[in-house]
C-alpha cells in the first residue's frame, strides 16, 4: 500500500548505502565470446566507499559494458548524404532498384553508468541520503532474424537506438519516538532516440504510391519520461500488538512521443514522367486519371504544393503525443498481533489522479 500500488508485485532494488566506518575499493572485469560475433564482448565495474568523517560518508560506482552484435543484416540500403537512395542503375531513375550492402554485427551494444551517494547521520535519530544516477545506452539494431536463416535478418533499414536515463532522489529518516518517520523526494528522466524499419509494410501497399520501385520507409521514434516523486511515511514502533504504517504520496508524470515516416527518395522519382498511378488507374485520360505524375497526386492532396517545395518532402506520416498525469494519494496499513502467530490486518488508500 506504499503510495502507488502494484497489482502484478513489485521489485524494489535496495543500493548499499555509503558506510562512513570503512574504506572500500573494488573493480571487476569481464570478457566474453558470443557464436557468429566478430569481436570479443567486454565489461569493466568499479566500486568505491570513502568515509569522510565519522556521520559522513560518499559512495561511487561505474561500469561500462559493451556486447559485440552476432546478427547479420543481408541487405542494408545504401544512402547518399541526404537520405536518398543510391541507385544501381544511375541512367533509369524511373525504375532503377536501390543499392544494397551487408552489415556484420548490427545488434551491438554500448552501455555506460555512473552512481553516487552521500549519507549523513547527523544524529542517532536524524539521517540524509541524497543519490544521482546516470546510464546511457547505445545500440546498433535488433537481434530479430528472418526466419529462414540463422543469425541473419533481412531489413532494408539500420535501426540504431540511443537511450539515457537520469535518476536522483533525497531520502530523510527521522525518529519521532511513537514511530519512524521517513521522506522520499525522486526524479526520473528518460529519453530516447531509434529508427525501425516499416518498409515491409509499405511494399504491401506500394500500389498506392504509384509501385515506387525503392521503397525505404524507417519510422525515426523520439520519446521522454520525467517523473516527479514524493511519498512521506511513517512506521510505528513495535512496542506492543499494534503496529501500523501510514502515509501520503504524490506523483507527477510527463510523456512525450513524436515518430517521422519518410519515404526515402519517393519525392524526386515521383515527379519523374510516368511515375505512377494511384491504386485502381490504368488508363492515364482526363477524367478517370488526370495526373500525368504521382508528384501532381501529392500535389493535389497538399493544396497545390509541389513535392520538391516542400519544407519536408519525403514525409509520409506523423505522430505526435503528449500525456500528463499526476497521482495524489494518503494510505494507511494497520496490524493487530494476537499472538506470535496470528494476526489481523486492515488497510486502505483513497487517491486522487488526472
Amino acid at each position: 500500500l506504499y503510495g502507488s500500488g502494484s497489482l502484478g508485485g513489485t521489485v524494489r532494488l535496495i543500493h548499499n548505502e555509503p558506510d562512513p566506518t570503512q574504506t572500500e575499493f573494488d573493480v571487476s572485469t569481464r570478457g566474453s565470446h558470443t557464436a557468429n560475433a566478430g569481436n570479443p564482448s567486454e565489461a569493466i565495474d568499479a566500486i568505491a566507499n570513502l568515509p569522510i568523517n565519522e556521520t559522513m560518508a560518499f559512495r561511487a560506482s561505474a561500469g561500462y559494458e559493451r556486447l559485440a552484435g552476432f546478427t547479420d543484416a543481408l541487405s542494408v540500403a545504401e544512402l547518399t548524404g541526404n537520405a536518398q537512395p543510391v541507385l544501381a542503375n544511375p541512367g533509369d531513375p524511373l525504375h532503377s532498384a536501390a543499392v544494397f550492402a551487408e552489415k556484420r554485427g548490427v545488434d551491438w551494444s554500448n552501455t555506460w553508468y555512473a552512481r553516487a551517494a552521500v549519507l549523513w547521520k547527523a544524529s542517532d535519530d536524524l539521517k540524509f541520503t541524497v543519490s544521482y544516477q546516470h546510464q546511457t545506452d547505445q545500440s546498433g539494431g535488433y537481434s530479430q532474424v528472418n526466419p529462414a536463416y540463422r543469425y541473419d535478418q533481412t531489413l532494408y533499414m539500420d535501426q540504431p537506438g540511443s537511450f539515457s536515463t537520469d535518476l536522483g532522489s533525497f531520502d530523510v529518516s527521522l525518529d519521532v519516538g511513537f514511530a519512524t518517520m521517513s521522506s522520499s523526494s525522486s526524479f526520473t528522466s528518460q529519453s530516447s532516440a531509434s529508427q525501425y524499419d516499416l518498409t515491409g509494410l509499405l511494399e504491401s501497399l506500394s500500389a498506392y504510391y504509384g509501385n515506387y520501385p525503392r521503397m525505404l520507409s524507417p519510422i525515426e521514434i523520439t520519446s521522454s519520461d520525467k517523473t516527479f516523486t514524493e511519498e512521506l511515511r511513517f512506521v510505528s514502533k513495535k512496542s506492543g500488538p499494534w503496529d501500523w504504517i501510514a502515509g501520503a504520496y504524490y506523483s507527477e508524470r510527463k510523456q512525450t512521443l513524436d515518430q517521422v515516416e519518410p519515404i526515402l527518395g519517393f519525392a524526386s522519382w515521383s515527379e519523374l514522367p510516368g511515375s505512377g498511378q494511384p491504386a485502381g488507374c490504368t488508363v492515364l485520360n482526363p477524367t478517370t486519371c488526370p495526373y500525368p505524375t504521382f508528384g501532381d497526386v501529392i500535389q493535389f492532396y497538399k493544396g497545390g504544393i509541389r513535392p520538391s517545395l516542400d519544407p519536408y518532402p519525403d514525409l509520409n506520416f506523423t505522430l505526435d503525443r503528449h500525456v500528463s498525469f499526476s497521482d495524489t494519494a494518503l494510505f494507511d496499513e494497520t496490524s493487530y498481533h494476537f499472538t506470535d502467530q496470528w494476526q489481523a490486518t486492515a488497510g486502505g488508500r483513497i487517491f486522487w489522479q488526472h
